[in-house]
C-alpha cells in the first residue's frame, strides 16, 4: 500500500467513526424526547443539559481519538525516502492538534445550538413530541455534513502543515500532488494529480484562478475548500 493509499484509508476510518457517533446522538436525543408526553419551556431548558451530556459521551471521544490518530498520518510521512531521518517538533504537532480540536468543538457547539433552539421554540408553541423528534432528527441529519467537512479540512490541512514544516527541514527538490480521484475531485486537482513540481513551479502555478480556490499557497491551500489532496515530498 502506498503512502497516499494509507492516508486515504485513515481518512475513511474517520468518516466511519463520525457516522457512528452522529447516529448514536440521533438515537439518544430521540430516546430523551420520548420520555415526555408534553414539553414545557422549563423542560426544554433541562433537556439542553442532557443534550450536552449526550454530545460529551458520544462526540467528544471521537474528536479526541480522531485528532490523536492524525499523528499516525504524520508519522507515515517520515517513512518516505525523501524524509528519512527527519524529525517532527512536538510543539508543532501539539499546535496543529489543538487547532483541529477547536474546529471540531466549534461544529459541535453549532449543532447543539440549533438543536436546543428548535426544541425550546417547539415547547413555546406546544408542538407535539412526535413532531419535535422529527425536527430534531432533521437538524442532526442536515448537519452531518459539517463534521465531515471539518474532518477533510482539519485532517488534510493539518497534514499539509506538517508536510510544509518537515519539508523545510529536509532538502526536498520536488513535490508530487497526491490524493483521491473521484466524482468529488475538482478539475484543478484532477489536472495536477500525479504530477511532480519544484517549489518555484508550484508557487507560479498556484497564482492561477479556479473554482473553489481558497488561497495561493500550494502547500496549505492545495486545491481549495475541503480539498483532500496534498503534496508528497519526493
Amino acid at each position: 500500500m502506498t503512502y497516499e493509499e494509507k492516508v486515504e484509508e485513515l481518512y475513511q476510518s474517520y468518516l466511519r467513526s463520525f457516522d457512528t457517533s452522529l447516529g448514536n446522538i440521533q438515537r439518544e436525543v430521540t430516546k430523551l424526547l420520548s420520555n415526555y408526553t408534553t414539553l414545557t419551556p422549563t423542560d426544554a431548558i433541562s433537556i439542553q443539559t442532557e443534550i450536552d451530556r449526550i454530545y460529551e459521551d458520544e462526540y467528544t471521544p471521537v474528536i479526541n481519538d480522531t485528532v490523536n490518530s492524525f499523528n499516525t498520518a504524520w508519522l507515515l510521512l517520515l517513512t518516505l525516502p525523501s524524509l528519512k531521518g527527519t524529525k517532527i517538533d512536538k510543539r508543532v504537532l501539539n499546535k496543529v492538534r489543538k487547532n483541529a480540536v477547536t474546529q471540531f468543538q466549534s461544529q459541535a457547539t453549532l449543532i447543539k445550538s440549533k438543536l436546543n433552539a428548535a426544541i425550546y421554540n417547539a415547547s413555546i408553541v406546544g408542538s407535539r413530541i412526535a413532531n419535535i423528534i422529527v425536527t430534531s432528527n432533521d437538524i442532526i441529519k442536515s448537519n452531518i455534513g459539517n463534521p465531515k467537512a471539518t474532518i477533510i479540512d482539519t485532517f488534510y490541512k493539518s497534514t499539509a502543515t506538517i508536510v510544509t514544516y518537515i519539508s523545510g527541514k529536509a532538502d526536498i527538490k520536488k513535490w508530487k500532488y497526491v490524493g483521491p480521484s473521484d466524482d468529488k475531485t475538482r478539475s484543478w486537482c484532477s489536472n495536477h494529480l500525479g504530477n511532480e513540481y519544484t517549489k518555484s513551479e508550484l508557487m507560479s502555478e498556484w497564482q492561477s484562478s479556479w473554482s473553489g480556490k481558497s488561497g495561493s499557497d500550494p502547500f496549505l491551500d492545495r486545491g481549495g475548500y475541503n480539498c483532500r489532496h496534498h503534496l508528497e515530498p519526493k
